[in-house]
């Protein structure tokens, strides 16, 4: 009966990790497949470091992420979506919500 519960539970790992591995492989193939390096497009990129053109364009580059952030930040916050919508609570909330306050305040107003 133990031997076949251990037997049971070996044949399950093993085909676990065999899984695990099966799927890091596919991932290693897909990666060697879809990754395509653009030879071109970093050359004619690259000027000198001290240089005020590359210095404007990394200012930019730099603004432009700074603002996508932020709007991508501004709309995907849970405030934004309060900002939007009317608060009303439902008398039954109200009263639950109170008790729940009036629970929690007691607790600091207790002897030791």
């Amino acid at each position: 009966m133990m031997k076949e519960a251990l037997y049971i539970s070996w044949v399950g790992m093993s085909l676990v990790f065999v899984g695990l591995i099966a799927l890091w492989g596919m991932m290693v193939v897909l990666v060697m497949f879809t990754n395509t390096k653009k030879k071109g497009l970093l050359s004619e990129e690259i000027t000198e470091p001290g240089s005020e053109t590359n210095d404007k364009t990394n200012l930019i580059k730099a603004a432009a992420a700074a603002v996508a952030v932020a709007q991508g930040l501004f709309n995907s916050s849970p405030s934004a979506d309060i900002r939007n919508e009317r608060t009303d609570f439902s008398p039954w909330q109200t009263t639950h919500r109170m008790r729940q306050i009036s629970q929690n305040q007691s607790v600091f107003k207790r002897k030791a």
